[in-house]
């Protein structure tokens, strides 16, 4: 700590606290001494607003500093436990669905055609199993909002789809089908139950969220708002009227398949609007390498898949979609790395 005094003068240096902060946080032992001597600081005469701004900042988003520690608002210690059979059940519908999409008669809940269909939802859960797997390492709870928020919206929408078409799954098929039915309805009655308890635990978990560092840049936001609506306004409407809007999409769908569709839009719908509402790189991270793996899987689906899509102007925009998710989640993820080093 002696250190740190000697490299900086207390009122003419005040202003190069956050370099030398930053430095010495590196070695564990000291970074709650430097906490609590940055929160002394930054009211010292001659720490201008800025300074304190920014003294705070290496202390709260470093990657020295643990974002789990006293004062920040951590991730409550159900999280995990709740997102496992998730991660269990979005792990076998990347296998069964993107893997072989052409056989979802014998290794899936529920028959999909065509294989598109099952191949374009494959991705959306391999996005998913990226999603978690880095919201499982994070420590804040604004770090993992966005994990909370957004399947929570996805499985309640996926539980309203099975109940309306339970009949069309395997429940009662024996084998492998049978099997993965009975997961698929078991876990879609569990988490969206127990999401919400976690978002309200989380909520009202002891601490403050750090400050944001990473802003969104203003057409980033912009993008988020525009596909957030979309998302919503398209999958409230597949999700009334599956039936009514078949004739018009890319590619063919049952009712159950495009309220399958429709949850998935509705779960991108909140998840971008939130992004845009937190408002942070940093926080919103993990949700932005999923969106890039969503898209580039999904692309790659539709070079494997094209004879199942209509073509015009539809698949135009499918694929336009899809490609905005691919760019959007590795810019945002470009820039959030080379802000926060």
């Amino acid at each position: 700590m002696c250190g740190v005094f000697r490299l900086v003068d207390f009122r003419a240096g005040v202003d190069r606290l956050p370099e030398v902060f930053e430095r010495e946080a590196e070695d564990g032992r000291v970074r709650d001494e430097l906490a609590t001597v940055a929160t002394t600081l930054t009211a010292a005469p001659g720490a201008t607003g800025e300074a304190s701004r920014t003294l705070r900042r290496p202390l709260l988003h470093s990657a020295a500093v643990r974002r789990g520690d006293a004062g920040v608002r951590a991730v409550p210690a159900a999280f995990r436990a709740v997102l496992v059979p998730f991660v269990v059940l979005a792990t076998g519908a990347v296998l069964a669905l993107y893997a072989r999409p052409a056989d979802t008669d014998d290794f899936f809940a529920w028959t999909i055609a065509p294989p598109f269909t099952a191949a374009l939802l494959g991705a959306a859960y391999g996005g998913t199993l990226v999603f978690f797997g880095l919201s499982l390492r994070e420590r804040a709870w604004s770090d993992v909002r966005l994990a909370v928020t957004a399947p929570l919206t996805l499985s309640s929408a996926m539980l309203a789809a099975t109940l309306l078409h339970l009949d069309k799954f395997h429940l009662d098929d024996g084998g492998v089908p049978a099997v993965v039915a009975w997961i698929w309805l078991v876990v879609y009655v569990i988490v969206p139950p127990a999401l919400l308890a976690i978002l309200v635990l989380g909520s009202r978990g002891p601490g403050e969220d750090p400050e944001r560092v990473v802003r969104l840049p203003v057409a980033m936001r912009v993008v988020l708002v525009l596909m957030g609506v979309a998302g919503i306004g398209t999958g409230m409407t597949l999700f009334g009227w599956p039936s009514d809007l078949a004739e018009h999409w890319p590619w063919a769908i049952t009712p159950l398949t495009g309220r399958a569709v429709a949850a998935w839009l509705l779960g991108l719908g909140v998840a971008a609007l939130h992004a845009a509402v937190e408002d942070d790189l940093r926080r919103i991270r993990s949700g932005l390498a999923a969106l890039a793996t969503m898209g580039g899987l999904g692309l790659i689906a539709c070079a494997r898949y094209a004879d199942d899509l209509e073509g015009g102007l539809g698949t135009g925009v499918l694929v336009a979609v899809l490609t905005l998710l691919l760019v959007l989640g590795c810019v945002a993820v470009v820039l959030e790395r080379r802000t926060s080093t």
